[in-house]
């Protein structure tokens, strides 16, 4: 059973969600998340151990809370999908996600898009990072089918 939780009142999700470690499915967009309610979500995504999709859209995220999540991403294996898109970060915010995409082996899909960027080159070596974890796990699943 695939266990779903949308909110958009960000006050709500930070007083209960930090505790919570059964979640599959987070859908957070329109909620403003600013650096309190990004450092809520990654204490609370390093003992989420069964969450698989996060979805940050439309938040205005920043480089704060960019860097908050990318530290975050760096260390989660249980994150499959994220979306984050709508947000102004700078390039170092960008690079430091970028390096958290590149030390998770987990990850199979990470939707960045930034308001005013060079989004396509950041996305395209996101895409080609994902495409590799996604590759590799299917590959582990065949070997292990196949002995």
């Amino acid at each position: 059973m695939e266990i779903e939780l949308e909110i958009q009142e960000q006050h709500l999700w930070q007083k209960g969600f930090c505790d919570n470690s059964s979640l599959e499915k987070l859908k957070l967009s329109f909620n403003r998340i600013k650096t309190t309610g990004a450092t809520a979500l990654a204490t609370s995504l390093l003992v989420n151990s069964t969450l698989k999709e996060l979805d940050l859209k439309l938040n205005d995220i920043g480089t704060r809370v960019i860097r908050v999540l990318a530290r975050t991403i760096r260390f989660n294996k249980t994150l499959v999908n994220i979306g984050i898109c709508g947000g102004n970060t700078d390039y170092e915010g960008q690079l430091e996600l970028l390096d958290a995409v590149r030390k998770n082996s987990t990850l199979e899909h990470l939707e960045y898009i930034r308001c005013y960027s060079d989004k396509d080159v950041i996305q395209k070596e996101i895409n080609e990072i994902t495409r590799w974890n996604k590759k590799s796990k299917n590959n582990n699943n065949n070997k292990r089918n196949f002995l």
